[in-house]
């Protein structure tokens, strides 16, 4: 399940299908457990796999019998956490109000009608503390569940002034308290339960300043975190772990909150609990990991951006559960041959090419300098080998000197901007000076990157390599270990281009050159007028200046060079492309499709369509963006196009990024 805001801010549920099973071996599945919406009804049902809510006028009345009390007291003994005396005295006082007390309060609250609630109890003498249906709900579970916020406000009130006048303050505490925490008969929530599961922050607010207990637990040990992830609930997965909650934190069958949100299909929780760095690979009783019901969800979410922003962020394709299953033994049970297919590509073991990121590694990946040094060792190697060996062995220097020093000039210049470009900070979203609770209060949780605690601009992404959101993010390239975005990219293609030349000079000039021999260095020293390029190579013994040794040596330059002159040119051609279309390499190939129509959800694609193995996009939690991706419009101008990506790099502040949207909100 996954949740959106309207254009008040407010989250709206979307209603979801019914939860599905993952029986095996007679096991019971989660949906027994949790809490789940279903075409906005609710109710128990404990008689099939999943437990539910529905609107039962029949089961608010309270006129009870002797049978239904005697079912309630066995019930009640069965439960130790609870003041069973007080809880059936409750239920009896309101049995004896009358049936029409609870109904019709119950009635109220179906119709949401807050003014006629306050006007019942402004004219009854009905405790609202005791009020209780079949179930062993109160008007704060109700309230909560819906999400009525003014309405739990008025119970509250309604509970201060009316049931608890003339009570000490102890006791007004007191009792209050003990209304906060009264739990259902069957799976035992307490109200703040079902307010971190609809996700209204004020309501769990009022719930915890009247002493509901955060800790509570339900009968099968779900705690405040458990059901906000089964609710797509970020905002209350962060406060509740703000508070102190764990959020690894088990119930009694060993699931995690990110269990929850992989089998609950809560991309955002999802999203946000893996930039916490949760235990992503412990497993639950029956062995299941994250991954296991990532895939299992890929059924009913008809993607499979979960399983791999899990992949992502480390979880292992090694994992088997306690009947020796791995998750990709799971995809069988998917319905669509292409998302079977695709579960096959990315469940399988990782190659041992994937070091040379010449794709996407669904796999967690950090900075690793190895790259620079590679491409400086093969620098340096190249150049010495030019300009020690072939031009001594080859060029006069009275003739090709300038040549020698234009050649050298081009190479330390790409090496300069390589040493920028890996150095510079490429534009990374700096945190703003308001909290982030306050940020996921007021905006929409797929606005904000959970890693950074940022605000996402429409061309900004979060790079999983760097861990950084970037502005203007075009791809994270290995050989800078760096992003490229909007405060490097000019110099990235500077990079690019002198690289280029200097690789067609090297091979132009090998070329011309070929035949051409001049292997007396003592004679080339006392010509150059002592130069070093002279010195070092009449130090060398002869035999290393013959024909034949010269000649194979300029084959290995023409096929080293010929190894990087294409991939790199078209690497060049297509950031020329970018820059006359004002677009960014991750605007133009990523491939992002949302699960559902007009689903709004922060866990993306983490493919992308690259042009050759220097394009390296991870966007994690992908993650992190709404579905409809930011592509924006070219003016048609070439010139201008490039002026703004060369020259328009300013970053907006996150501050008033925050007060434009609260603003307009």
């Amino acid at each position: 399940m996954s949740s959106r805001r309207t254009n008040t801010g407010e989250i709206q549920k979307k209603s979801t299908e019914p939860s599905y099973a993952l029986n095996h071996d007679g096991e019971s599945d989660y949906s027994e457990q949790g809490l789940s919406r279903q075409d906005n009804r609710y109710s128990f049902n404990t008689d099939s796999d999943s437990t539910n809510f529905r609107k039962n006028k029949q089961s608010n009345e309270m006129n009870l019998s002797d049978d239904e009390l005697m079912f309630d007291k066995e019930a009640l003994a069965k439960n130790q956490n609870r003041d069973s005396f007080n809880y059936i005295n409750h239920k009896i006082r309101a049995a004896y109000e009358g049936p029409s007390a609870s109904e019709t309060v119950f009635q109220l609250l179906e119709d949401e009608d807050e003014l006629a609630i306050y006007d019942f109890f402004k004219n009854s003498s009905v405790d609202i503390t005791t009020l209780l249906d079949s179930r062993g709900y109160t008007v704060l579970h109700i309230s909560a569940y819906k999400g009525l916020e003014a309405i739990c406000a008025r119970l509250i009130q309604i509970a201060q002034e009316k049931s608890c006048s003339g009570l000490a303050e102890k006791d007004k505490t007191k009792k209050l308290k003990n209304w906060a925490n009264v739990k259902t008969i069957e799976d035992e929530f307490s109200a703040l339960h079902m307010a971190s599961f609809s996700g209204k922050f004020s309501i769990v607010k009022m719930l915890i300043d009247i002493k509901a207990n955060i800790y509570a637990a339900n009968k099968d040990g779900l705690n405040m975190l458990h059901t906000a992830a089964q609710g797509d609930q970020a905002f209350m997965l962060y406060y509740f772990k703000s508070l102190g909650l764990n959020i690894n934190s088990k119930d009694n069958r060993g699931s995690t909150p990110l269990h929850w949100a992989c089998f609950s299909k809560s991309e955002i929780a999802i999203s946000y609990l893996l930039a916490w760095e949760v235990n992503i690979n412990e497993p639950d009783q029956r062995g299941l990991t994250p991954l296991h019901l990532a895939v299992k969800a890929v059924n009913d979410l008809n993607t499979t951006r979960p399983v791999r922003a899990l992949l992502i962020s480390g979880a292992s394709r090694k994992v088997e559960d306690k009947i020796k299953r791995k998750p990709i033994d799971l995809i069988d049970e998917v319905d669509d041959p292409k998302l079977r297919a695709e579960l096959k590509e990315i469940l399988k073991t990782p190659s041992s090419f994937d070091c040379l990121m010449l794709k996407t590694p669904l796999k967690k990946v950090r900075k690793n300098p190895m790259q620079i040094i590679f491409y400086m060792f093969f620098f340096l190697v190249l150049n010495s080998v030019l300009f020690l060996y072939i031009f001594p062995a080859t060029l006069d220097y009275s003739r090709h000197h300038f040549m020698m020093y234009g050649l050298g000039s081009i190479g330390i210049i790409a090496l300069l901007f390589l040493i920028w470009c890996s150095c510079i900070n490429p534009g990374f979203l700096e945190k703003p000076k308001i909290d982030f609770a306050t940020l996921l209060d007021k905006l929409d949780p797929t606005m904000l990157c959970p890693e950074c605690e940022v605000i996402r601009t429409p061309r900004s992404r979060h790079c999983s390599i760097c861990n950084r959101c970037v502005e203007r993010f075009d791809h994270h390239c290995p050989w800078i270990n760096n992003c490229v975005g909007v405060k490097n990219h000019r110099s990235f293609m500077a990079f690019l281009f002198f690289t280029e030349l200097s690789l067609i000079l090297v091979i132009v000039y090998t070329a011309l050159h070929f035949n051409d021999y001049n292997l007396d260095m003592q004679a080339n020293y006392e010509q150059s007028g002592g130069l070093w390029l002279y010195f070092i190579p009449k130090h060398f013994p002869e035999s290393m200046f013959t024909r034949t040794a010269v000649f194979w040596v300029k084959i290995g330059i023409f096929i080293f060079c010929g190894v990087f002159i294409l991939p790199l040119f078209l690497l060049l051609f297509v950031q020329v492309r970018n820059f006359c279309a004002a677009k960014t390499t991750n605007e133009r190939f990523s491939r992002r499709k949302p699960a559902k129509e007009n689903s709004n959800t922060i866990i993306e694609s983490t493919s992308s369509d690259s042009i050759n193995g220097n394009l390296l996009h991870v966007d994690d939690t992908e993650a992190h963006k709404p579905t409809k991706q930011y592509h924006p419009e070219s003016n048609g101008n070439c010139i201008s196009n490039c002026w703004e990506m060369c020259c328009r790099s300013k970053m907006d502040n996150q501050d008033d990024i925050y007060l434009e949207h609260v603003n307009k909100n």
